[in-house]
């Protein structure tokens, strides 16, 4: 079923259809799989077929960490998650949680890479871009009334 949900979503040998993408993510994921957990919850973050719900996307990639799944299932769940953390999408926002959670997806794809998975150098620019932002956040003073605060 997963599978299913992923060749309708990419449009691979069938043509992209979202509503068939979700109907086999969203079975799939009530049968404990984190893989389509994680995928359900884009489905909500981008707000495909679905309505736009920060909340819900929040709800399944958190789900998708409580089940078995791959290693680059694991890191790509962490990004995720410190995605939205560091943005306070669905959740409250937490920049030090955000950063390791980052972080820790960017060290697991970097591990993937030296074994050659492919799929790990195609997200690895993406974690890179929210590993630097959360840092900037942190570590960059913001100016609020009049005094520079951390």
């Amino acid at each position: 079923m997963c599978s299913l949900g992923y060749c309708y979503y990419y449009g691979r040998s069938v043509p992209v259809d979202y509503g068939r993408a979700y109907s086999y993510l969203s079975r799939a994921a009530l049968l404990g799989n984190a893989n389509a957990m994680y995928k359900l919850g884009d489905m909500f973050y981008y707000g495909r077929h679905v309505k736009e719900d920060k909340d819900a996307a929040f709800f399944w990639y958190n789900e998708a960490t409580k089940h078995p799944c791959y290693d680059y299932e694991k890191a790509s769940i962490k990004f995720r998650l410190g995605r939205c953390l560091l943005y306070g999408h669905g959740i409250g926002q937490n920049l030090f949680a955000a950063l390791e959670l980052l972080q820790a997806a960017e060290r697991e794809l970097f591990k993937l890479i030296g074994e050659g998975n492919i799929y790990a150098e195609a997200i690895l620019p993406n974690v890179k871009k929210e590993v630097d932002a959360a840092r900037a956040m942190i570590y960059q003073p913001q100016k609020v009334s009049g005094s520079f605060v951390h």
